[in-house]
């Protein structure tokens, strides 16, 4: 392949293909229930299989960076908080997500119409939350979990310690699976 071939045949992203094409999560619903998966079990949300699949791989990466990256010990002069960014590829025939990047550059443009509700949701409901945090962390009295008022977001990890306390865990779902030759990594019914 010419390298023009390679973006046209190797890597078509479809109505994903260009950067200033990109989409809102909910859009994502409509493409996955058109992807071309042959044999889907009809118990198994297209949507909800590969969220909770983002969402496990996530978590798995917070608890890999846990202690050299969240740690108090790690963060004894910050009282802070970072957002980041996880980017991933769809398998079109499986619908096996793979995590690509995670990083600390969101690549919003406050300029983009379509970007206004990305920025606010993703700002005013991480800020909602550390305000939550912050008060509650005043009253020693009251745990931190559960959150009153997540917004969209939803708790993946919580650490304590040299260990996690919760980390998000995809049930039914095999990675391991997802290597085979049969490629089918759910199997089982699960809940979102």
């Amino acid at each position: 392949y010419t390298e023009e071939g390679v973006r046209n045949n190797l890597m078509d992203y479809g109505e994903f293909k260009h950067h200033d094409a990109k989409q809102p999560f909910s859009n994502l619903r409509d493409v996955l229930e058109n992807a071309r998966v042959k044999k889907w079990p009809k118990h198994v949300d297209r949507f909800n299989h590969v969220r909770n699949q983002m969402k496990e791989a996530v978590a798995q990466v917070v608890n890999a960076l846990a202690e050299p990256a969240f740690s108090f010990s790690a963060n004894a002069n910050h009282d802070g908080w970072e957002l980041m960014v996880a980017d991933f590829v769809i398998e079109e025939d499986t619908l096996n997500v793979w995590l690509v990047d995670v990083h600390n550059d969101s690549d919003v443009d406050e300029d983009n119409y379509h970007d206004l509700g990305i920025v606010h949701d993703m700002y005013y409901g991480t800020g909602s939350i550390l305000h939550e945090i912050w008060t509650k962390q005043e009253q020693p009295s009251e745990p931190l979990l559960p959150l009153r008022n997540p917004g969209k977001w939803e708790v993946l990890y919580v650490g304590g310690g040299h260990a996690a306390e919760y980390k998000y865990e995809y049930v039914g779902f095999d990675r391991a699976a997802a290597n085979s030759k049969k490629r089918r990594a759910c199997v089982k019914p699960t809940k979102g």
